[in-house]
């Protein structure tokens, strides 16, 4: 039987039946891990619909609109609305994404073909033991206000850790996204948050899920 403490994104998105939804909602009156896990899970989700969408042009809007079938109305039991709304913002978050890409959304995309974007070095330091990449950069844009990091041919952390971004700013590390590379060594990631001119981007290895703060030695390094 599955661990209750292992239901918390399958709640948010929707994907519990109604039995097992009242087993969980039962169990979150006396977790407060798994009430902190949904709410950051809620937040994620708002965060994801809302960010790097596009107000599609009139015709397309039409066009879409059209295609929608009417919502069926469902009474909330009123304990619980906080919650239940969430399944409906998943919705929402997939609808605003594949607008975004049927109409030309691309935020990685973007800061690679910007006219100012710049190519810096991502130079490994001496607590990276693996091969070296064939390709390591920070590509960044001005204009974007936004920054990717591109590998070819690096080296995977161990199954229980995952490559980490952080922004380093007078000595301060924010977390600034999480990544593996696939099975070529290749990633091409887009740096969270707001990159700025003269930050310093670092890559850890850190436990599965990651880090609020760097556990390991940074293992690539420049400045933007």
């Amino acid at each position: 039987m599955t661990e209750p403490h292992d239901l918390a994104a399958p709640y948010v998105l929707g994907a519990l039946d109604e039995a097992e939804s009242a087993r969980f909602e039962a169990h979150l009156d006396v977790c407060p891990a798994c009430r902190q896990e949904v709410a950051d899970l809620q937040d994620g989700l708002v965060s994801l619909a809302t960010r790097h969408a596009e107000h599609p042009s009139g015709q397309m809007r039409q066009v879409v609109m059209s295609s929608i079938e009417p919502a069926q109305v469902v009474e909330l039991r009123p304990r619980r609305r906080l919650l239940i709304w969430i399944p409906a913002v998943a919705a929402v978050a997939i609808v605003i994404l594949g607008l975004a890409v049927f109409l030309g959304g691309d935020p990685v995309g973007d800061v690679l073909g910007a006219d100012d974007a710049v190519a810096t070095e991502l130079a490994a330091t001496d607590s990276f033991t693996g091969d070296a990449p064939t390709v390591a950069r920070i590509v960044y844009s001005e204009s974007q206000g936004a920054a990717v990091v591109e590998f070819e041919g690096l080296t995977p952390v161990a199954s229980d850790q995952v490559y980490q971004l952080w922004l380093i700013d007078d000595g301060v590390a924010v977390p600034a996204g999480l990544f593996n590379p696939d099975d070529r060594g290749s990633a091409l990631v887009l740096i969270s948050g707001e990159p700025n001119s003269g930050e310093v981007v670092g890559v850890t290895a850190e436990p599965s899920g990651g880090s609020t703060a760097p556990t390991g030695d940074v293992l690539f390094a420049a400045e933007i």
